[in-house]
């Protein structure tokens, strides 16, 4: 391995013999248990803090490098590649996250490494720089560009991915596609969503449509984890109503609200206004799965549609011990912004709290009076809600603990 530090021969020797003991220890049974490959993480580390030497980052680096080429030289990899994986995320985050600031030498290291390692399939490199991509400076990128631009001979399928998203940070798109092509066939949508996902960013929409023509057969669907890249490309460029109904249809299918912030931002204001009344209506009628009720009440409150998501209250039954972030988000904003649509929902929400007849259920009904007594106080109107107190006092006399609970909030 190329690098601008030198181990002794005693520290070499000791880590090597740690390598080696974990190498042996990872290869020699047929099952091992996450717990297992934890205790081995943790010898590993031990044996690269007791080390009397410094930078530590560079003994991870060379404690991984190491492993990895005892598991190519003797074919091992693909038999063990889980634990081979477990061992390499856990060193490398023992020395690294996504937020490290890597140093000049460190970058430096990790460059020559991988453009040592371009042709081998099994090197760990390629995956574990790929975190450090979105922080690498502008000069950085072009460096490191240059490094692999001077790559001669077959690459990997890995290092390709690599390649190719330093090739689009450093404004290179055309050579960013050619080198995902050669790969095309063995291409994952997950393991290329960086690449998209940059394009996205950049509002590159034309480029994004050539990438997909290029990359997938034509007649395909459907793009796994790209989908919604794919959708929003759709939804910009949807030239006819009908193209964009086709964009929101697919959308209902499985309706998210995040989906629907990012269909929805190249939309003109009535546009918006007219698609969201029409996506409330259908999903209004599919109140029964539960990611449509998630994104029917995350729409209401962005559109602010009070009034219908007091008919949604009164109408769907909730439990307050058991309430969706969403539904509880929807009430909030209606007790702050229209506390006079609200009032109806609180009457009832007491009532069916206090028939649920449960220590639990009593807190809650207690607690739900108290905060309708704030409502009509915010409405100037609290001479309203002394009858509603008598009436319930009396229709529920009965009820000790319910009452209790009540005297706990002076009412």
């Amino acid at each position: 391995m190329i690098h601008s530090y030198v181990l002794n021969d005693r520290d070499s020797a000791q880590l090597n013999s740690s390598i080696y003991r974990l190498y042996n220890k990872l290869t020699a049974t047929r099952y091992v248990t996450n717990r297992s490959l934890e205790v081995l993480t943790q010898e590993a580390i031990q044996a690269i803090d007791s080390a009397n030497f410094q930078p530590k980052w560079f003994l991870t680096i060379h404690y991984i490098d190491q492993l990895a080429k005892y598991s190519q030289a003797e074919k091992t990899y693909d038999l063990y590649d889980r634990r081979f994986l477990f061992i390499f995320d856990a060193l490398y985050r023992y020395s690294f996250n996504e937020e490290t600031y890597l140093t000049e030498e460190a970058i430096a290291t990790f460059t020559k490494l991988l453009a040592e390692q371009s042709a081998v399939s099994d090197s760990p490199w390629p995956r574990l720089f790929q975190i450090h991509t979105k922080h690498l400076e502008p000069r950085q990128v072009e460096n490191i560009y240059d490094a692999f631009s001077n790559v001669e001979g077959e690459i990997s399928y890995s290092f390709a991915l690599l390649y190719s998203y330093i090739s689009l940070l450093n404004g290179k798109e055309a050579q960013a596609l050619s080198l995902l092509s050669v790969q095309r066939h063995q291409l994952i949508e997950l393991e290329i969503y960086p690449h998209f996902h940059l394009l996205k960013e950049r509002q590159r929409w034309i480029t994004i449509k050539q990438w997909f023509d290029t990359l997938f057969i034509k007649q395909r669907q459907t793009f796994g984890s790209l989908q919604p890249i794919w959708e929003e490309y759709k939804a910009v460029h949807a030239k006819t109503a009908e193209d964009q109904d086709g964009v929101w249809k697919r959308w209902l299918v499985t309706p998210n609200f995040q989906r629907f912030l990012q269909l929805s931002q190249h939309l003109t204001k009535e546009e918006k206004q007219l698609r969201i009344t029409h996506l409330l209506n259908t999903l209004e009628n599919r109140l029964y799965q539960t990611e449509s009720v998630r994104a029917y009440e995350q729409l209401l409150l962005y559109a602010q549609e009070y009034e219908q998501a007091q008919e949604h209250f009164l109408l769907n039954e909730f439990d307050p011990v058991k309430i969706r972030p969403e539904k509880k988000a929807l009430l909030e904003a209606m007790k702050k912004e229209r506390p006079d649509l609200a009032i109806p929902i609180y009457h009832q929400l007491i009532i069916r709290l206090v028939e649920r007849k449960s220590r639990v259920h009593y807190q809650h009904a207690a607690l739900a009076v108290s905060q309708l007594k704030h409502l009509y106080t915010t409405l100037d109107a609290v001479e309203k809600f002394e009858p509603f107190l008598i009436r319930l006092k009396k229709q529920y006399r009965t009820y000790k603990a319910f009452i209790e609970e009540l005297k706990s909030f002076e009412l």
